[in-house]
Formats: structure tokens, C-alpha cells, sequence
């Protein structure tokens, strides 16, 4: 099994995605630059990620005995989210 952290946004997030050991991490060009820029730095022992900034996500319980075409699992944040990585991603291979 292998863990994905993925939409990383901010720098900080992106260390806490290596803190936490992350096999797969989803990330724009723009913060794998900083990293880079940053000399590829792995967070410390003792890295605390500040989580207060974070905006809650509503929560919604689902009968998971359905057939997962069954699913409506369209939402806004991932549809942005996906155009956001295809422009990232046609802008990296330019």
C-alpha cells in the first residue's frame, strides 16, 4: 500500500506530506520549485505543521454498499483542482 498526499498548496504542506513519510505527493511546479530552490530540504525530527490555518470540509455520511458508479463524486474543489494540475503539468513539459 502506498500513501498519497496530493493538491499540496503551500511549502508547508509539501513538509508535512515528507514528515508524515508520504510515498506519492501531488504538487504545482511553483511549490517543487521553492523546494528545490530551497536546496530539496527534508523537515526535522521534531516539524510541527501549523494546521489552524485550514478551512474545515463538511463531512457526509454515505451508504458504501452501492456500486461505486453508483457515486456522485463530482465537487468544485476537484474539478478546480484538475485544471489546475493539467495547466501545472502542460506548463512543466513546454
Amino acid at each position: 500500500m502506498l500513501v498519497l498526499t496530493a493538491s499540496v498548496r503551500t511549502f508547508d504542506h509539501m513538509m508535512y506530506a515528507l514528515y508524515l513519510g508520504s510515498d506519492i505527493i501531488t504538487a504545482p511546479h511553483s511549490i517543487l520549485k521553492e523546494w528545490g530552490e530551497k536546496g530539496l530540504p527534508m523537515p526535522a525530527d521534531d516539524y510541527v505543521y501549523d494546521s489552524r490555518k485550514l478551512n474545515d470540509i463538511s463531512y457526509k455520511d454515505i451508504d458504501l454498499s452501492r456500486d461505486w458508479q453508483d457515486y456522485d463524486i463530482n465537487h468544485d474543489l476537484t474539478v478546480k483542482g484538475m485544471e489546475k494540475f493539467s495547466s501545472d503539468w502542460n506548463s512543466l513539459i513546454k
